[in-house]
């Protein structure tokens, strides 16, 4: 029975498929379910409808879904366009790397934020034009050479590790470094002045070194219609609201912070009474002495000698001797390195001083000094910034300045450099405009405005915000105590070693905190943690980390971190969009990139070009080093026993 069944099945079948074969030849090919889902008009019709289901509502359609979707194929799959390294590779092409900017989709794609316009805007101060294929300019008037070289080399190592970690390009431009030599002078500021003025592709300066330099310096740019950050100019005058000239700004601190420090540590923590100065001559030196005086006489101290030297004096035999007969407990002398080195050698080679507490200040804090004073350095004091509050993201600074330059930072202002080079290219993003032809405009009064409204700005040196005068930084200042006086041992943190303020945390101090990389990963480098939800990898190795994933949602460019939601109060600065890259609050953020800053615009004074115009909440770009949280700040917890020969 069996058989006839079978063979009756088979019969029908064929029928069947003759009757189908018929029907096919008379009616015309029904589309596939693809084109079903393709065609507007099949869309809605029960048939579409019921092939529809028979691919999205049965279990073998669930399954082609999962196998797209789900599974670990399909999540590496979207992984070639969200995560992988491959993908987060091919992110970067289209978002601000050197091989993606040299394609013109990646440079329309850098640019694509940035306002246009049909013809150059008119601006008061004049627009810096940049034509497609050249270069964008940063100025720079920095000490080159001479006994104070070190300090204005470690500054441009700061500016070109900013610049690298944006790619060392912007909107598709090469990013190029020109500049003179100033020499800590009047002299050189001047002689630089007079030749950078001229050379009106520089969208805007960092430097200069020495305030003696920008006392001449900063008139001739402001005039000019040009900007100037300093990270290192640190007199008072030069951003007292009555001789400020308009174009300078400074992420250093102003000495008056500095002055009061010293003083206090001297009179509280050394428990000294009877003081000496010695400055020499310059805006830097005179100032500090002013600022240490009148505070250490306030706490009831007394400055019993005022001296002075001048710059190239090497002798000083007369000056030292005339300070025996006050007998001083100590002796002040901000000066820098070559005078220093002097004053050192030769008040430890008079008998009465010997036991005097010798005490200088940031102009002294290099390996320079060091050669210069030689044994005599050991135990003086000197004070500078607080590198240990700098965060660990210093600490990734730190080491791709040795990876480049293969030594340690050879003195102060490396870190306030980098600041002040990406507090300009913050600004450079939000002012930029262009027009059809891919010229690139820098309206210069607006450039000006948009770095007086920098707020927020989360560098490697602190919380950083503009005032009307120019004072941008977050000062943090500390004491150092040369314990070994050998150059070769140099290493801020251990040699000289931070004795003030003491460390925040148990069992770790500044030295720990500036030395200790080894320990540090890609997301330990992100301070703020609470704030971040994704990272993307270091933007100047260009190499993704497993801990660096990235979305497919957005394109973000290494100059551009991501933003976040925030809500308008002063203690959640928001983030904004850079040209390169209009991200969402979702977009991932770098590594190197952690930097938030808000912008408002200051009250407007005339003679500081400071408008409405600057009014805006401006993203920046930053780098790892960057990501700089309030929880760096130290406070004194104990007092410090002087150290004296007895």
């Amino acid at each position: 029975m069996k058989r006839p069944s079978s063979l009756l099945i088979l019969i029908a079948l064929f029928a069947m498929l003759l009757s189908a074969c018929g029907n096919g030849a008379s009616q015309p090919p029904q589309p596939s379910s693809s084109a079903v889902n393709e065609t507007p008009e099949a869309a809605g019709t029960p048939e579409a409808e019921e092939t529809s289901e028979t691919t999205a509502g049965t279990p073998e359609a669930e399954e082609t879904s999962e196998t797209t979707a789900g599974t670990p194929e399909a999540e590496e799959t979207s992984e070639t366009t969200a995560g992988t390294p491959e993908a987060e590779e091919t992110s970067e092409t289209t978002a601000g790397t050197p091989e993606a900017e040299e394609t013109p989709e990646a440079s329309a794609a850098l640019t694509a934020t940035l306002e246009t316009v049909e013809e150059a805007p008119k601006d008061e101060f004049g627009v810096v034009e940049i034509k497609k294929d050249e270069p964008l300019v940063i100025g720079y008037a920095l000490v080159g050479t001479g006994a104070n070289a070190s300090l204005g080399i470690d500054e441009k190592r700061g500016v070109e590790l900013a610049i690298a970690d944006i790619g060392d390009s912007l909107f598709g431009h090469p990013i190029e470094l020109k500049g003179e030599d100033t020499g800590c002078t009047a002299e050189g500021g001047q002689a630089a002045a007079s030749k950078l003025k001229t050379q009106t592709e520089i969208v805007a300066f960092v430097g200069t070194t020495c305030s003696s330099e920008a006392k001449v310096f900063a008139p001739v740019i402001s005039a000019a219609g040009m900007s100037m950050i300093s990270p290192s100019n640190t007199a008072p005058e030069l951003t007292d609201p009555t001789t400020h000239q308009a174009g300078f700004l400074r992420t250093a601190h102003n000495d008056k912070v500095q002055g009061r420090v010293a003083a206090e540590f001297a009179f509280n923590e050394l428990k000294l009474k009877k003081a000496a100065t010695i400055h020499d001559g310059s805006p830097y030196a005179e100032q500090l002495v002013k600022v240490f005086t009148e505070v250490f006489e306030e706490l009831g101290g007394k400055v019993v000698a005022k001296e002075a030297v001048n710059t190239g004096d090497t002798d000083m035999g007369p000056v030292l001797t005339r300070l025996v007969t006050k007998k001083p407990d100590m002796i002040y002398y901000p000066i820098f390195t070559a005078e220093g080195g002097f004053v050192t050698r030769q008040a430890r080679e008079v008998t009465e001083l010997g036991k005097v507490v010798l005490f200088g200040s940031d102009g002294l804090l290099s390996p320079d000094f060091l050669k210069a004073a030689g044994p005599a350095a050991k135990d003086m004091y000197i004070s500078s910034a607080d590198f240990s509050a700098f965060g660990k993201n210093y600490q990734t600074f730190l080491k791709k300045y040795q990876d480049k330059y293969g030594e340690k930072p050879l003195a102060t202002y490396h870190a306030h450099s980098y600041d002040a080079a990406q507090i300009i290219i913050a600004a450079l993003k939000k002012v930029a405009k262009q027009d059809a032809k891919g010229t690139i405009y820098i309206p210069r009064k607006a450039l000006r405005e948009a770095l007086y409204a920098t707020k927020d700005f989360k560098g490697l040196t602190g919380n950083l915000t503009c005032n009307e005068d120019g004072d941008c930084a977050d000062p943090k200042i500390a004491i150092y105590q040369v314990k070994d006086p050998s150059p070769d041992n140099w290493n801020l943190g251990t040699s000289p070693v931070k004795v003030f303020p003491k460390a925040e945390k148990p069992g770790i101090s500044g030295t720990e905190e500036l030395t200790s990389t080894e320990e540090l990963t890609s997301t330990e480098e992100l301070t703020s943690t609470k704030e971040l939800t994704k990272t993307v990898p270091s933007s100047s190795s260009r190499a993704k980390t497993p801990e660096a994933k990235v979305t497919a949602e957005t394109e973000t460019t290494p100059e551009a971190d991501g933003t976040e939601e925030t809500e308008a109060t002063p203690a959640k600065p928001s983030r904004s969009k850079t040209p390169e890259a209009d991200v969402t609050e979702e977009t991932e953020t770098t590594p190197e990139a952690d930097v938030t800053e808000e912008t408002e615009a200051t009250p407007a004074k005339p003679s500081r070009s400071k408008t409405p115009e600057a009014e805006a909440t401006e993203e920046t770009a930053t780098t790892p080093e960057a990501d700089v949280t309030e929880e760096t700040e130290t406070t004194p917890v104990s007092k410090v026993t002087p150290t004296v020969k007895k």
